[in-house]
């Protein structure tokens, strides 16, 4: 499952909660002082949280709305991520009074078996919380390597501890360090023939990226994953022509795709940059052309007009397309190819955000 479904789905089980916790709110009549504290309590901390994480957490208003945008930006001076992420763990106390609330209720709690099953979930849900974010499935790696390819981008490379097992192209990991508390996924960009080895590509955008980029020889980081989506579905479509869109460093998860699927299907690379200087992997896709493989770049987003020109009546009608890069320009692309009758499930895409 990619990123933005992952998103997806945990904001409709959120809102879906708050709907239903809406409903019992305001149609139940309560009885006792304390009852009606704590579910008061519970219902405003999970409000409260639900719209700080609409703003800072997800792309749903922010990457559709400018001045919601804005609003975030000039918000981010004073809500640093770190805070933010603790906030939004608020929610543990939440559930914690929802969990009092049921029990203070004298026509629930006297119902043995539901209070049973009640305190067994919520204890469970609770443990496994508790427990992978004490003891998370990680692997240690140390920098062995760290290059910049421009003023904002480096290549970071990785001698892991364990070999990873279960890798495909376009696979990402999340990355966390001594100085990144909270994980970051990043795209692997060329999964070594040495399984014990891996390269990210990292823009700096934000503090957690400008941390990283801080990084010395022999520091040790810890990676969660793989996770990912796209060579699962693509070897489900054997031999199907495929487009890849890449913006920027959205380049990273295209390139490991190209080299693997390469000579098994007809692949049409087409990456736009800002400048110049981000073109870093123009010459080792260049190499890679061939009857398989087409590319082409370019300074500045592809409009309408652009991606009618490179992209034939064929592929629009039969290509499985893969797009990859920040929140904006992915969805400004997928409405293009819906325009122009692109399938919704020959649309694959992940969305870079920091």
């Amino acid at each position: 499952m990619s990123m933005p479904s992952l998103y997806f789905l945990h904001g409709i089980l959120g809102v879906g909660s708050l709907a239903l916790a809406f409903l019992h709110r305001h149609n139940l009549i309560t009885m006792g002082q304390l009852i009606h504290l704590t579910g008061d309590w519970a219902w405003y901390l999970s409000l409260g949280s639900m719209i700080y994480a609409v703003i800072f957490l997800s792309g749903w208003l922010v990457d559709r709305f400018r001045i919601i945008a804005k609003l975030k930006r000039f918000l981010e001076h004073v809500f640093k991520h770190q805070i933010t992420i603790w906030l939004h763990r608020l929610n543990l106390i939440a559930i914690i009074l929802i969990w009092l609330h049921v029990h203070l209720i004298g026509r629930i709690n006297a119902h043995f078996v539901f209070m049973t099953l009640f305190d067994l979930y919520t204890f469970g849900i609770l443990g496994w919380y508790l427990w992978n974010l004490l003891f998370p499935k990680q692997t240690k790696a140390i920098v062995t390597k760290k290059a910049w390819l421009n003023e904002t981008t480096f290549q970071l490379n990785l001698k892991l501890e364990k070999p990873f097992k279960n890798y495909q192209a376009g696979d990402f990991y999340f990355l966390k360090s001594k100085t990144v508390k909270e994980a970051r996924p990043f795209s692997v960009t060329e999964p070594s023939n040495d399984k014990g080895k891996v390269l990210f590509t990292i823009r700096v955008l934000g503090d957690d990226t400008k941390k990283l980029s801080q990084l010395n020889l022999q520091d040790q980081v810890e990676l969660e994953g793989p996770f990912g989506h796209f060579a699962p579905t693509i070897k489900r479509h054997p031999n199907i022509k495929m487009v890849f869109i890449g913006m920027g460093t959205g380049i990273s998860p295209l390139l490991s795709l190209a080299q693997k699927f390469n000579y098994t299907h007809p692949i049409k690379i087409l990456w736009c940059v800002h400048q110049k200087s981000d073109l870093y992997y123009d010459e080792e896709l260049t190499k890679m052309t061939n009857n398989n493989l087409i590319y082409h770049h370019q300074i500045g987003h592809f409009n309408l007009e652009q991606l009618n020109k490179l992209i034939s009546h064929s592929e629009f009608d039969q290509a499985l397309f893969v797009i990859v890069g920040p929140s904006t320009g992915v969805l400004s692309t997928r409405k293009i190819l819906s325009k122009k009758g692109v399938a919704r499930d020959h649309i694959l895409d992940e969305r870079i955000t920091m």
